[in-house]
């Protein structure tokens, strides 16, 4: 059967670009022809429906922000961590999902091998973490101090509502249909998938 994956959201960029690059490869040799689609909403909704029209297997991937050296988030905050300028942010309660480069090519291929799962499949680890937790566990493997907070008003001076969507906003979600479907995760937890994305060996 033919399997459609569709991006939540309007872009992919880096881990998760990879990720589906490698899973049309990991579909060729399971003798499946994998489309994949970045779409806004309604375009989304009239491709799937067609698809699905068409015996075709739908599956929307909800991809959490990957932990990768090689691009996305990471890549992008390393240099300010490396500096000591890894700083909470806000109250830094608010929860962020993520998911290791290689949990998500491991489920893609695991999405891949089952037809029973389709529609939206969150691709995340199961615990998610949050602003606070996440900067202090970067900050400890990186040998940095957890010195700075840059609060919420500053963040929107500097940034206006993008500082809502990007820096503020929090999401907790879990990968219950992924779980339940059997999938075991490599990094589960944000030490040690952060210590295999940065080539860290772990905690003795």
């Amino acid at each position: 059967m033919d399997v459609v994956l569709f991006s939540w959201g309007e872009k992919i960029e880096g881990g998760a670009a990879e990720a589906l690059t490698l899973a049309a490869d990991l579909a060729a040799g399971r003798g499946l022809e994998l489309r994949w689609a970045v779409t806004a909403e309604l375009e989304r909704e009239a491709a799937a429906l067609a698809a699905q029209e068409a015996g075709i297997r739908v599956v929307y991937l909800r991809i959490s922000p990957v932990l990768s050296r090689e691009g996305g988030m990471l890549q992008r905050l390393l240099p300010f961590y490396k500096f000591g300028l890894g700083a909470v942010l806000g109250s830094g309660r608010q929860y962020m999902s993520w998911i290791a480069i290689d949990d998500l090519m491991a489920a893609i291929d695991h999405i891949l091998c089952r037809e029973s799962l389709s529609g939206p499949i969150n691709l995340c680890a199961p615990y998610p973490v949050t602003n606070r937790e996440f900067t202090e566990h970067l900050n400890r493997i990186l040998k940095r101090p957890t010195l700075f907070r840059i609060p919420a008003f500053l963040l929107h001076a500097l940034f206006g509502e993008m500082a809502d969507e990007e820096f503020l906003a929090s999401l907790r979600a879990v990968p219950g249909k992924l779980i339940a479907s059997g999938f075991e995760y490599q990094y589960p937890g944000i030490e040690e998938a952060l210590r295999h994305a940065l080539n860290r060996p772990p905690c003795a």
